[in-house]
């Protein structure tokens, strides 16, 4: 049995110790054992050359998950995930949609990439980006592994370039257009949703009760069935929990209510989370299904943080959304890395990591090496995914727009000379200006000064 033939009730039922009291991982072995077990003549093939899932939530701050703290949302399989795999307590990223993806598929910084705005800000003619240069996919296919990609795209027009994702490298493609011919589709990522399809426009997708996150999960699971006895890369860049914040199949919307203003926010938000909780399992499920487990590395992270109309809570501590700024609610995102039998099971890493490292790992994990010419910011996390502890990255760097900051794990420096002790003052309130402190905080400045000139 494939989870396409799950319904979405026995999940949920089978989902639903996760919100009783039980732990992740047995939230997680129940929904294993619904769906069965391994498929015949899949084979195992060499561990350490695996399968390879990344998962990128579109607006999804670190204080959203229940295995980081969070207590506003319902998250099992995350959770699960987290407790029989690795959890990441320090990942950062750009914290704005366009350079955000830009850097994770390039394994550069903005600052190289000219990328430091969305897509959308910029003149038409300008909406493009280089396939040569988000090339993530052209490493796994150099390496020989069948590529896909689903979700959303947001790196040119397809009506002005319709083989985008094909170039950059992804044999099979099913993307929410972003904008199409001129016209924004924002609400279209959801319901009666606007699809680009390996090429074409999906016109099946634009039927009344169709969920686009739904047929973005649905296109994975087929691709990971079809290639199962291939090394396989399924990039999810998954278009929830972004705005606009609407009903899902789960809350049954009324008739002709789906696309209708947020009446509540916070409460679709809490569901669009849920949903996407439940698609993430999907797919991973689909891999026990298969008896591709031990042969997967599944990723989870976020292109930034929570919109800022949506606080949550964190036990008695209210964290506001902080996407589009630097300060840690805009920049600190989940990460999450399974793959059992690899991956050390509850383990906690506070090592710091950004999505710059996704590349550096992924072309050591492959073998495919590096692209000649090119510098790279990331670190491979390969050894930290085997166990041996954090990679011994000591600063990460974080860009939005003009505004530039280098921080490590206490200390955070912006280009314009301002200095955050993060551990005391976590909302960055009290700049330290230069000249001021004693030797340690004028030792911190030093060292982060130095990496600001270093990086150009």
């Amino acid at each position: 049995m494939t989870t396409r033939g799950l319904s979405r009730r026995s999940f949920l039922r089978a989902c639903a110790a996760g919100a009783t009291g039980t732990t992740a991982a047995t939230a997680f072995s129940t929904v294993s054992t619904v769906i069965g077990g391994a498929l015949p003549g899949c084979g195992r093939r060499d561990l350490d050359r695996p399968n390879v899932i990344l998962i990128l939530a579109d607006d999804l701050g670190y204080e959203c998950l229940g295995c980081n703290g969070g207590t506003s949302y319902r998250t099992p399989v995350l959770d699960a995930l987290a407790a029989t795999g690795l959890r990441f307590t320090n990942a950062y990223c750009t914290p704005l949609c366009t350079p955000s993806r830009v850097q994770l598929m390039s394994g550069q910084y903005p600052h190289r990439t000219g990328w430091i705005t969305n897509l959308g800000e910029l003149p038409r003619p300008q909406r493009y980006v280089d396939p040569k240069l988000i090339d993530l996919a052209i490493l796994f296919k150099r390496a020989g592994y069948a590529t896909a990609v689903a979700g959303k795209w947001q790196m040119a027009d397809f009506a002005q370039h319709p083989d985008h994702a094909t170039r950059a490298g992804f044999d099979e493609h099913c993307l929410w257009t972003y904008d199409y011919k001129g016209v924004r589709e924002s609400y279209r990522r959801y319901w009666r949703p606007a699809i680009w399809r390996n090429g074409r426009l999906d016109r099946d997708a634009l039927r009344d009760h169709v969920y686009g996150p739904d047929v973005f999960a649905d296109f994975l699971v087929d691709f990971v069935e079809r290639n199962r006895r291939l090394p396989f890369f399924a990039y999810y860049p998954m278009v929830l929990p972004h705005r606009p914040f609407l009903y899902t199949p789960d809350t049954k919307p009324p008739a002709g209510q789906e696309e209708k203003a947020e009446r509540d926010p916070a409460a679709r938000f809490a569901e669009m989370v849920a949903y996407l909780d439940q698609l993430v399992g999907r797919l991973v499920h689909s891999l026990d299904a298969l008896g591709l487990r031990e042969q997967t590395l599944v990723l989870f992270t976020s292109d930034n943080g929570t919109p800022a109309e949506i606080t949550s809570w964190m036990g008695d501590v209210a964290v506001p959304g902080g996407k589009g700024q630097l300060t840690r609610a805009g920049a600190r995102v989940p990460l999450i890395a399974n793959w059992p039998g690899t991956t050390p099971a509850g383990v906690v890493s506070e090592g710091l990591t950004d999505s710059t490292d996704f590349r550096a790992s992924f072309a050591e994990l492959t073998g495919a090496g590096f692209s000649p010419g090119r510098r790279l910011d990331g670190h491979s996390l390969v050894p930290t995914f085997r166990g041996a502890g954090p990679s011994g990255r000591t600063w990460v760097y974080i860009q939005m727009r003009e505004k530039r900051a280098v921080r490590d794990r206490r200390w955070k420096l912006f280009a314009d000379g301002r200095l955050f002790d993060t551990l005391n003052d976590p909302l960055e309130q009290s700049p330290i200006g230069p000249g001021e402190g004693g030797a340690g905080v004028q030792g911190a400045r030093a060292r982060l000064e130095a990496v600001l000139a270093d990086l150009g």
